[in-house]
């Protein structure tokens, strides 16, 4: 076999470059797996065909006489002699490559062993124009032969590239009629690289795409148009968009106009003014009879507003930036209206800018219904404040009933025993002892509720939560004589709470004195509280309990109403009061019964952020 005794046939394997060998008569004899992978056919597929097979037609015959004149010469080229050659794939795909050539004698037979190669620029070009999403294109200047197309066309058009190589013009058959004849008479200014154009084609499957194609001329080294490249890219989804964003635009408007709100426009090279009916109807003028400018608006503005406004406006010509301000009008008849204004700057395609462009509408009704508003809350808090005093003062009637009851028939004794002669004074001691006893009664029990009315107002503010827990805790200890153990479970390393530290310790403290009554009352030993502190910074609090070791609560339906107690003493506010107070942190506050083992509290109080 040819070659088997020169070694070609190793360094023909191994080269990294695709290579052919043809024979004398043109045929392609052998194709290393660079050139498989370039031309895209096999090797036996390309045996004994003709060196034209892999060249695109319309240069074939030049090929051929090439050919033969090269086989004439008796001179060998050298390998690193580079010529141009375009070769097209099994795909239709045409390559220009760089060629380099040399004869070979093996077995009597003269051989042309061709390389071909990309050079550096040739890679990068191809490596960029075959992975965008952009069509690239580059044809003679006279049109009649289309150099290159990138695969990205055959996803755009849906028509293959070899069509088109084959056929430089076809790419217009797919415009749609409307747009062909416009675009043929632009296509005549892509040498003067004014080519911009966009239009729309019909896909085989008869989807519409909208294109834009751009084309500028290349020169070479004499300065003379040898190419014209172009990037056509397909710009449906883009238009798709601004066609919702347009019919968006025009809903806009419809609803402005069913809102009252009016427009206005001026145009900044002439200066004239012009305003939308629904702006004189908001001004209460009539358009026959006022011409629209700026200083008939600026003097309907109230005279506290009217500063503002104007520096925003000017500061919006002077700058070209937009602004929205809501102020008041000032109408004929003396009734003020409240409008809210915003103005923008329109620009031309030279930057500058061309209009300003605004609305105002007539916000008075909001601002009456925002008023009323806030009167309703003040109502409701005035009513919130009364319903407390109210509260307070049957309260306070409530538990000095009995007491006061009992002090009047013990004077009533008192007073009979006198008149009667009777002088048991032992006997008249105890009945002004008892007396005495209801009066202190009494008096602890208003002094009780005064001391958590006012404890109601006071600042929220960060703080350390342990610190008032142990705080609270140790003023408990300091106000009872019964000791209790008390098991701390506090989250180490806590975050600041938001809250009236004082509210926060009352609660603390009557909490906890509720369950050692509770534990008292039952005849528990040992009485005992757990209090516990955890984070929870998904939910943004500190959870706080609470938990005592007495009998539990068997009637939970009126815990936290006002003068209910199931202890033997108080009357009945320290629970509905605590609510109140942690509630006014923005927190919960609530219970878990454990009728026979005790009862937990649980409250919740903001994290500072």
């Amino acid at each position: 076999m040819p070659f088997e005794q020169t070694g070609f046939l190793s360094f023909f394997g191994m080269s990294p470059d695709a290579m052919l060998v043809v024979d004398s008569q043109g045929r392609i004899v052998l194709v290393n797996q660079p050139a498989e992978q370039l031309l895209g056919y096999s090797a036996e597929e390309l045996h004994l065909k003709p060196i034209e097979s892999v060249i695109p037609e319309r240069y074939r015959e030049a090929h051929r006489a090439q050919r033969c004149g090269f086989a004439r010469q008796r001179k060998r080229r050298a390998m690193d002699s580079g010529l141009e050659f375009v070769a097209i794939t099994r795909e239709g795909v045409e390559l220009p490559l760089s060629i380099s050539l040399c004869r070979l004698d093996s077995g009597g037979e003269e051989y042309t062993v061709a390389t071909f190669h990309f050079n550096e620029a040739e890679s990068r070009f191809r490596q960029l124009a075959e992975n965008i999403q952009e069509v690239f294109w580059l044809t003679t200047p006279d049109k009649h032969e289309m150099l290159y197309i990138s695969p990205a066309y055959e996803r755009v058009w849906g028509r293959s590239c070899k069509t088109l190589l084959e056929s430089p013009s076809s790419w217009m058959e797919d415009i749609i009629p409307e747009d062909r004849e416009r675009v043929m008479r632009e296509v005549a200014l892509q040498s003067s690289g004014k080519y911009n154009v966009e239009y729309r084609i019909r896909n085989p499957d008869g989807k519409i795409r909208w294109i834009r194609d751009r084309a500028f001329p290349v020169k070479n080294k004499s300065g003379q148009i040898y190419r014209i490249a172009g990037v056509a890219e397909d710009v449906t989804e883009s238009k798709r968009i601004q066609s919702e964003l347009l019919e968006s635009e025009l809903r806009r408007k419809e609803a402005q106009r069913n809102a009252r709100i009016g427009s206005w426009e001026l145009d900044i090279a002439s200066g004239r003014h012009s305003w939308s009916e629904e702006l004189f109807r908001i001004f209460e003028m009539d358009g026959q009879e006022v011409a629209p400018a700026c200083d008939v608006f600026f003097e309907m503005i109230h005279p506290e507003d009217r500063d503002a406004v104007i520096l925003a406006y000017r500061r919006h010509l002077e700058e070209n930036v937009p602004y929205g301000i809501t102020h008041r009008l000032c109408m004929p008849d003396g009734r003020i209206k409240h409008v809210a204004e915003q103005r923008r700057i329109e620009f031309g395609e030279n930057g500058l800018a061309m209009r300003s462009m605004g609305a105002i509408q007539d916000v008075t009704e909001l601002k009456r219904m925002e008023k009323e508003l806030i009167d309703r809350r003040r109502e409701l808090d005035e009513l919130q404040k009364w319903q407390v005093v109210t509260q307070t003062i049957s309260a306070i009637a409530h538990e000095l009933n009995q007491p006061l009851f009992a002090i009047s028939a013990y004077n009533g004794a008192a007073i009979r025993m006198l008149e009667e002669g009777n002088s048991d004074c032992a006997r008249l001691a105890r009945i002004l002892e008892s007396a005495g006893q209801q009066a202190e009664r009494a008096g602890h029990s208003i002094r009780e509720m005064l001391e958590f009315l006012n404890d109601r107002d006071h600042a929220s503010e960060a703080f350390d939560l342990k610190e008032i827990i142990l705080n609270a805790l140790s003023y408990v200890r300091s106000d009872r004589e019964a000791n209790f153990h008390c098991a701390l479970r506090i989250e180490e390393n806590l975050p600041p709470v938001f809250a009236s530290p004082i509210h926060i310790k009352k609660v603390l403290v009557n909490l906890i004195h509720n369950g050692l009554e509770a534990m008292e009352e039952a005849g528990v030993e040992h009485p005992s509280i757990t209090l516990s502190a955890r984070a929870h910074p998904d939910e943004g609090v500190i959870q706080v309990s609470v938990k005592d070791i007495g009998p539990g609560l068997s009637d939970t339906r009126k815990i936290f109403e006002p003068f209910h107690t199931t202890k033997q003493k108080g009357i009945g506010m320290g629970l509905a009061i605590s609510r109140s107070l942690i509630e006014t942190q923005e927190g919960n506050l609530w219970f878990e019964a454990g009728l026979g083992s005790g009862a937990t509290f649980h409250f919740t109080i903001p994290l500072a952020t």
